[in-house]
């Protein structure tokens, strides 16, 4: 599980409650099984946290509150956007990867960049995505090899094992403009 706090998908906390006049529920930070359950299972929100979800498959968490987090954290990594122009990737920064991005520097003898004009904005090609790609391991970021015990162990190869792992899930580009996304999925009509 990625720590709270730290970039990832437990790096915000989400509170809900009924109304302004209730209490606020904290909700859980979210596991890589409830986000591999919930790209899996379709579930209608009743607004009951502790309510038990029952499906197949089966949703190990079973409370409404772990299935309302971890589609929180689906929706938030991919819907965030920034207008094009106005973030880098930073490839000095996190690992060299190009995985961390920073505000672009204006231009020269300038104090602030320009900002897009209404007419820019209303243009789809103008939106970049703003947040990392959630990884086929509900993680976003891969995790060092594992080490195999026994006769693999003398072969084996750490940096090998770790590109194998990135090539086999890779990371999408930072700032990658919307119109490079994949068709939405829409269920066929059954006749």
């Amino acid at each position: 599980m990625e720590a709270g706090g730290a970039p990832g998908l437990n790096e915000f906390s989400y509170w809900v409650t009924h109304d302004s006049l209730s209490s606020w529920t904290r909700l859980p930070d979210v596991k890589p099984s409830d986000l591999k359950a919930s790209r899996e299972i379709k579930v209608v929100f009743t607004g009951d946290l502790n309510r038990v979800i029952y499906t197949n498959p089966f949703f190990q968490q079973a409370n409404e509150k772990f299935f309302l987090r971890a589609q929180i954290a689906r929706i938030m990594y991919n819907t965030t956007l920034y207008p094009r122009g106005q973030y880098k990737v930073d490839e000095d920064a996190d690992d060299g990867k190009g995985r961390e991005i920073a505000p672009m520097d204006p231009p020269e003898g300038e104090e602030e960049l320009e900002p897009p004009t209404n007419a820019q904005m209303a243009h789809p090609g103008m939106w970049v995505h703003a947040q990392p790609n959630i990884l086929m391991n509900c993680r976003t970021k891969h995790g060092d090899p594992e080490e195999p015990t026994g006769e693999e162990a003398e072969e084996f190869n750490a940096e090998e094992a770790a590109e194998a792992m990135i090539a086999a899930d890779p990371y999408e580009p930072r700032l990658k403009p919307i119109s490079m996304d994949g068709k939405v999925k829409v269920s066929e009509k059954v006749s």
